[in-house]
């Protein structure tokens, strides 16, 4: 992970995507700016990744030479509130013999293997998360929950960290 830009004409790359940066951004902390963003959804993940204790993502990239290339993504703050509706979970969620629930999610915003580790890291970081499994060539992510747990809370955290969910009917 280079983030250098120096005399010999070497661009500046992203910290997180490694991207070329044209306008870097850099964390309010980062006081020598060694770490620079190609944009505020990069800089936004790794800074989620970081606060979650998640940082061995960045070893695990480093380590799988595995590198696509990725766009922003739109933060948009919504309560997800209707996911939870009687009516809505009886069309878009199964119930478990358990009482733990399931229901699927078209995301948008899935641009790579940090995405795919990230949202499947969901049961390590959301209490009410059982399971997370992200289906990356469809974008399509199955989301256990307990029987106590709302959706609308997934939904909020998975717009959150940049990815914005589509519940999807029962098939």
């Amino acid at each position: 992970m280079t983030s250098s830009n120096n005399a010999l004409g070497e661009h500046l790359l992203c910290t997180h995507c490694d991207e070329p940066v044209a306008v870097p951004l850099y964390t309010p902390e980062d006081r020598e700016k060694t770490h620079a963003f190609c944009c505020d959804g990069c800089l936004t993940v790794y800074n989620i990744i970081h606060a979650k204790g998640l940082n061995e993502y960045y070893s695990i990239k480093e380590n799988s030479k595995i590198f696509k290339r990725r766009s922003p993504v739109e933060f948009k703050n919504e309560k997800f509130t209707y996911i939870d509706k009687d009516n809505f979970l009886k069309e878009y969620s199964i119930t478990l013999e358990s009482g733990n629930r399931v229901m699927d999610f078209y995301l948008e915003g899935i641009h790579c293997v940090a995405c795919l580790w990230l949202i499947e890291k969901m049961p390590e970081f959301v209490p009410g998360v059982i399971h997370s499994r992200l289906n990356m060539s469809k974008s399509l992510v199955t989301i256990t929950i307990k029987r106590d747990f709302s959706f609308a809370e997934v939904a909020r955290e998975l717009n959150n960290l940049g990815y914005r969910p589509h519940p999807l009917k029962i098939g």
